[in-house]
């Protein structure tokens, strides 16, 4: 779950070494685990936009994708309801040089993309990439269009073992 403050937090709690995105359908039971973050506020209200800084263990220029669902519940009567996703983005990542802190979450062997490009989505004024492409850290603001909770889903490609992201409610 988001903080209430814009601090980062990891959405995973472990690196994820998928090489192609799980499939996901319409289901009864409420989506939970790694990669699926709820932005319901404790006051109910849901979050709008969220900022997502992806990063790997990985080879610099080394690749992977990274699919953001978003999950929205429908309701069907007597305390039972339906959980539907769509997706929202997808991105393609490219690994730069910089990385994180020995000892640290992000630690020295992992990577943050510098390089991000929007494959699925539309950049708005409210979804914007920002890809230096120049070894500083890239990132996303996503419009989440108001559901209940985002899927934040990865694939590996070139280069690349495992991954993971950093996402802050705005």
């Amino acid at each position: 779950m988001l903080r209430e403050s814009s601090e980062w937090v990891p959405v995973s709690g472990t690196l994820i070494a998928d090489s192609s995105f799980p499939t996901r359908g319409p289901t009864l039971t409420e989506p939970t685990g790694d990669g699926v973050v709820t932005l319901t506020r404790i006051t109910g209200e849901v979050r709008s936009q969220v900022v997502i800084v992806p990063y790997a263990y990985g080879d610099e220029n080394g690749t992977f994708h990274l699919r953001i669902l978003g999950w929205r519940r429908l309701q069907m009567g007597s305390g039972s309801a339906m959980w539907i996703p769509t997706t929202l983005a997808k991105l393609t990542a490219t690994l730069g040089t910089t990385s994180g802190l020995a000892g640290a979450i992000i630690d020295a062997d992992t990577r943050f993309a510098d390089t991000l490009t929007l494959t699925v989505g539309s950049g708005t004024i409210r979804t914007e990439v920002v890809s230096p492409a120049d070894d500083t850290i890239g990132h996303v603001t996503l419009d989440t269009k108001g559901v209940a909770k985002l899927e934040l889903q990865f694939a590996r490609d070139v280069d690349v073992t495992s991954m993971n992201a950093l996402i802050a409610a705005i």
